[in-house]
């Protein structure tokens, strides 16, 4: 009898804890975001996790816009995302180079784009 028991109870946990990995994954993809047509803007997006993160919102179908200081960085990364099937808009913006009285490029897209997502994972 007492192997019984041990079955059951066994079964049961083993129910519970299916029920709750589906319910887990039911709650998940009520919050998921589709970033399909949005436009995502990522400062430092022409290398490292800037480039991989820009890749991923390409993957989702964002609209991506990458800004660093480097032109031939933007250029190649820009290159790397037409690859994927997108057509990336880049913007270069070195502040030391700016001038204290100049607007930093970004600053005049950001003006004009419906930018949706803002990413920095630019360190300076």
């Amino acid at each position: 009898m007492n192997t019984f028991n041990n079955k059951r109870a066994i079964a049961w946990t083993v129910g519970a804890l299916s029920g709750a990995l589906a319910l887990s994954r039911f709650l998940r993809s009520l919050r998921a975001i589709d970033f399909a047509d949005k436009s995502v803007l990522i400062f430092g997006g022409s290398r490292g996790l800037g480039l991989v993160l820009a890749r991923e919102f390409v993957a989702e179908g964002a609209r991506v816009t990458i800004a660093a200081r480097d032109q031939d960085e933007l250029e190649r990364a820009q290159s790397e995302l037409r690859n994927r099937g997108s057509a990336p808009s880049i913007v270069c913006c070195d502040r030391p180079a700016l001038s204290a009285d100049a607007a930093c490029p970004v600053h005049s897209l950001s003006e004009n784009c419906d930018s949706r997502v803002a990413v920095n994972t630019a360190a300076s």
